[in-house]
């Protein structure tokens, strides 16, 4: 290319390097490969930029286990006061065990890891689940205040069942209802208080499930109305 002297005098036009090199302009392959994988290079950008947009920062996943298979699942993120303010319990079907619910835990506290301390539970588990729903509810609900006591700071609670341990949680529920769990001792196994009654009437534990405030009571597969071949389900007068 031809120089051509600027105004100035001092710079020419072939002065300015030709970005493409001999081996692109010859054959062009190397040219179409650049504009691929510049490509793929947006495409990825956009990608993490959306997944980025609605996951917030994960922090390090902390499981802890107890002797008896129970586990406790949280996110310690960095910088931050570890402070979980909802509990959510989680309750295993017939044969199952709180390894069942090791996946969705995950996910819940993907989206919420600041506010969410997940307890899957393992009171009810294997062959347990044939004691029938009333001794395991209160299997579950010893279970449920012995967590919260750990976690001082929870102020929510929520329930996810899968089939017979939506059964499981309905029944704790009920047992949970208006306690003040303060005023609960746990003795070989089974739930005591100090001889002021099994709930608190005081207003402030009205509408609440252990002194915690119920946000949600999730099943999935739960025969709430019966099963089929037994004449359980409610009919019409």
């Amino acid at each position: 290319m031809d120089g051509v002297e600027s105004e100035g005098g001092s710079r020419t036009a072939h002065q300015v390097p030709d970005v493409r090199s001999d081996e692109m302009i010859g054959t062009g392959k190397s040219t179409n490969k650049d504009d691929k994988n510049n490509k793929n290079d947006i495409t990825n950008n956009r990608r993490k930029n959306k997944s980025s947009s609605y996951l917030p920062k994960f922090g390090c996943l902390r499981t802890e286990t107890d002797k008896k298979g129970n586990f406790d699942m949280e996110v310690d993120v960095e910088g931050e006061p570890h402070a979980p303010s909802h509990l959510v319990i989680m309750i295993n079907g017939i044969i199952g065990s709180a390894q069942n619910w090791r996946f969705a835990a995950k996910q819940f506290l993907k989206h919420y890891p600041r506010d969410l301390v997940v307890h899957c539970s393992e009171s009810n588990s294997s062959m347990l689940t044939f004691d029938g729903v009333d001794v395991m509810g209160k299997r579950l609900a010893e279970e449920v205040i012995t967590v919260i006591k750990h976690h001082p700071t929870v102020q929510k609670i929520s329930f996810v069942g899968h089939s017979l341990g939506g059964l499981v949680a309905r029944y704790a529920i009920a047992k949970l209802y208006g306690l003040d769990i303060s005023r609960v001792s746990q003795g070989n196994g089974a739930s005591q208080t100090d001889g002021l009654g099994d709930k608190c009437h005081e207003e402030k534990f009205r509408c609440k499930i252990a002194g915690l405030e119920p946000v949600n009571f999730i099943t999935s597969a739960t025969p709430h109305l019966g099963s089929r071949g037994h004449r359980q389900v409610i009919r019409g007068a």
